[in-house]
């Protein structure tokens, strides 16, 4: 009896240490997060390595992790890491497992663990059908929700809910990123498309088709391309660029488009319009 108590406590002690150690490394993540560089297969990378087997670690860490992502087209990708000691491998399998036996249904993500013992019909399926795909398993985690799924393989011991609540803080973090990084890059899209806009509505009684906008933009990025600037402000001035004109969206068409000399009363209103801009 002592023994198993002293058993739970040592794993109960593991989980909180790979929790507090994947939390920090999360918070390490995110102090470090940039949506214009973001990576999501590389967060998993490293996010795989902080957790999968060791050298110095053969019993609180799994031997194999499996990742399964479905695209917008509904292709599911699969990935397979080993460790082999001191390094890890990563390669593509091809699977056609059932979406409904590897991923939620429900809409809600689902934890779930299990040992050869365990008579889990639904997980022992799926065991089942990872072996025929020369995955062999003892024990797994699995973290799924509708389009991601991670499955830990061969821990050197027994998983328990402990182990599961490690993972579903590994998933988490992960597509937390991957959530926040596609609303930026979504919203900087939408920003790009507002004020490629406005550039175009102040081209609207040019001649020019329009793309001398876009060729000012794509000037001024190769130019700071070309002083070694930083990407992120490379792209920046791209699209700020597009904007040089954008006062003109205030003069009235009979004065650009006037071929001659401007009136007093036309410079005056080109006066005030510059104010106002410049205001």
């Amino acid at each position: 009896m002592l023994l198993q108590v002293k058993a739970l406590n040592d794993r109960l002690n593991s989980a909180y240490y790979n929790i507090t150690k994947l939390s920090a490394f999360g918070e390490q993540i995110i102090r470090n997060f940039d949506p214009a560089t973001f990576d999501f297969m590389e967060k998993v990378d490293s996010i795989v390595h902080q957790i999968i087997r060791r050298r110095t670690d053969l019993i609180d860490s799994p031997e194999t992790i499996v990742i399964g992502m479905i695209d917008q087209g509904g292709i599911c990708q699969w990935l397979r890491y080993n460790s082999t000691g001191a390094d890890i491998g990563r390669s593509s399998i091809r699977m056609n497992l059932d979406h409904k036996l590897v991923f939620s249904n429900s809409g809600n993500p689902v934890t779930a663990f299990y040992n050869e013992v365990d008579a889990n019909p639904v997980i022992s399926e799926l065991a089942g059908e990872l072996e025929k795909h020369l995955i062999p398993v003892s024990n797994l985690v699995r973290y799924a929700n509708d389009s991601f799924c991670l499955i830990a393989l061969n821990f050197g011991r027994e998983v328990t809910i402990h182990d599961a609540t490690v993972l579903n803080s590994v998933a988490m973090q992960s597509l937390f990123l991957r959530s926040l990084a596609a609303q930026i890059k979504n919203t900087e899209s939408a920003f790009e498309y507002t004020v490629f806009a406005l550039a175009r509505a102040s081209e609207a009684n040019d001649e020019d088709t329009g793309d001398h906008i876009l060729r000012v933009g794509n000037y001024c990025a190769l130019l700071a391309k070309q002083l070694n600037m930083p990407e992120r402000f490379v792209q920046g001035i791209r699209i700020q660029a597009s904007l040089h004109d954008v006062g003109k969206i205030h003069v009235s068409s009979a004065i650009l488009k006037k071929s001659g000399k401007l009136t007093d009363e036309e410079w005056c209103e080109m006066r005030c319009i510059l104010c106002m801009v410049q205001k």
